[in-house]
């Protein structure tokens, strides 16, 4: 065993043990059966090896063990077995729960605005690669915003339509739309991490949606156990005239 010189030592001896006493007494059975040398080696170790005296306890390992010194755990009751095994809080599958912008959400605020990530961007470290934006120009949903079918129609809305998203919080963006049946028809996707403004960003700068410029800020999206915030925020959409997008 490693880091444990110890314990190896007790290995060796119980060895040492096995193979002075244990082997050279079947040295002259014939076709020793598995069955058989189970039997002769429970039979040593009941008959001598716990028997024998043992130099450092100076007493044999059967009266050691069946000594006055308690070095047993006591069983645990029925009652602290059944609350270290309560399974009444387990849930096999996941459980949604709504965050509280969509529970707050005034009813109007009717889609989930939900962001993704596209597999030729990361973070927000790549969208002034050029080449990498121009994939973007030419991917169907990077740069837009993902509308189900029926509700795009549902609000007049038809594939390429200027549009603007409203937070309840007052914040808002404009897009254009891009209809889709992958995609929920309670939901709104907006991909990657787009929307930059900083002058230095000559690529990215004015390209797609800055998602986390719609999530509001404050303690109700807060995770009071590890800090980390919750990217939940419902949107309102509505059609834009064709010229009404800046």
């Amino acid at each position: 065993l490693p880091f444990s010189p110890y314990q190896n030592g007790k290995q060796e001896n119980w060895w040492t043990q096995v193979e002075g006493r244990l082997l050279p007494m079947l040295e002259g059975v014939a076709a020793l059966t598995l069955a058989q040398l189970n039997e002769a080696t429970q039979a040593w170790v009941e008959m001598e090896y716990n028997r024998a005296m043992h130099r450092e306890l100076g007493q044999t390992p059967l009266a050691c063990y069946l000594g006055p010194k308690d070095v047993g755990r006591p069983a645990p009751g029925a009652a602290e077995l059944k609350l270290a095994f309560d399974g009444r809080s387990f849930r096999a599958l996941p459980v949604w729960h709504a965050c509280a912008a969509q529970e707050q959400a005034p009813a109007d605020f009717d889609l989930i605005a939900v962001n993704y990530k596209l597999p030729f961007h990361s973070y927000t470290m790549t969208q002034d690669n050029p080449g990498l934006a121009e994939i973007a120009e030419r991917h169907p949903f990077a740069y837009n915003v993902m509308i189900n079918t029926r509700t795009a129609a549902a609000k007049g809305i038809a594939d390429g339509d200027p549009i603007l998203l409203e937070t309840p919080h007052g914040a808002s963006a404009q897009g254009i739309a891009k209809l889709s049946e992958c995609i929920h028809p309670e939901a709104a996707g907006i991909a990657s991490a787009f929307g930059h403004w900083a002058k230095a960003r000559v690529t990215a700068r004015g390209r797609g949606i800055h998602f986390n410029s719609l999530v509001p800020y404050d303690l109700s999206q807060i995770d009071p156990m590890a800090g980390l915030m919750d990217a939940c925020v419902k949107v309102k959409i509505s059609k834009l005239p064709s010229s009404g997008r800046q």
